[in-house]
């Protein structure tokens, strides 16, 4: 019963890790590309906010094609992981997800102390093993 309160405990552990994980990339992702594209974009966004027309916006975004796919994926992906993070926090995660958090978990123990997030999932106060 304690081993598996123990392995719950460092499945949720691991979970939580992996979202700040997401999160940190993703606050990477902004901090680093987003000031990149939108100074390259920035003589045409500069026309737009003077005269707004849909066709100035079409051609902002085909001109500028990199910048333009690099705010797209920075918003995609923080969409996409904010829609991820709703579902477990709403509905739970799903049966797949918590099968591959339990044997990841299982091979961190399995590894020991070798693992690089053994200290993160198990910690030196919960022992060595499961």
């Amino acid at each position: 019963m304690e081993q598996e309160n123990n392995l719950e405990g460092a499945m949720a552990r691991l979970h939580r890790l992996q979202v700040l994980l997401r999160w940190l990339i993703l606050v990477s992702l902004w901090s680093l590309v987003t000031p990149w594209a939108l100074l390259s974009m920035a003589p045409g966004l500069q026309l737009l906010t003077t005269n707004f027309t849909w066709i100035g916006l079409r051609y902002l975004i085909v001109e500028d094609r990199l910048p333009s796919f690099a705010i797209t994926v920075c918003v995609a992906l923080t969409a996409a992981h904010l829609l991820w993070q709703s579902r477990n926090i709403l509905w739970g995660l799903p049966l797949r997800e918590r099968q591959r958090l339990r044997q990841q978990v299982l091979r961190i123990a399995r590894q020991g102390r070798r693992h690089s997030l053994w200290r993160w999932v198990w910690g030196p106060e919960l022992g060595e093993r499961p």
